[in-house]
């Protein structure tokens, strides 16, 4: 039997927060991790049943998340983005870039733009 609530893949060198968001959204969605960048466009591009939307920090190590973007966007120019970051909100101004939360944030608040973005 298939999963069948939409795929959130958020990805944050901080675990967490990785697992902040994942015990926040996990009842009602899918939820994959990545710890970096490199991990993040390895998940997107292999995963054959796609990702709905991806929670991309911008300040990681190894692979940056506007990297990580850059390549997602390579594989699926529709990818969904909602930036949560540390740095410069207006730095996050990026393609298919949906939504941009700052940390620290509320859980509220990322669940709500989850939602919006999903429905």
């Amino acid at each position: 039997m298939s999963d069948e609530r939409p795929t959130i893949l958020i990805v944050d060198d901080d675990e967490t927060i990785l697992q902040l968001l994942t015990t926040a959204l996990g009842r009602d969605y899918e939820i994959l991790q990545a710890s970096d960048g490199d991990e993040a466009v390895e998940i997107h591009t292999n995963r054959d049943e796609g990702v709905d939307l991806v929670l991309l920090d911008l300040g990681m190590g190894r692979m940056s998340g506007y990297d990580a973007l850059a390549a997602m966007q390579m594989d699926d120019p529709d990818v969904r983005v909602i930036v949560i970051t540390g740095l410069d909100p207006d730095a996050a101004r990026l393609p298919n870039v949906r939504r941009i939360i700052t940390k620290p944030f509320r859980v509220d608040q990322v669940r709500n733009a989850v939602a919006e973005e999903l429905k």
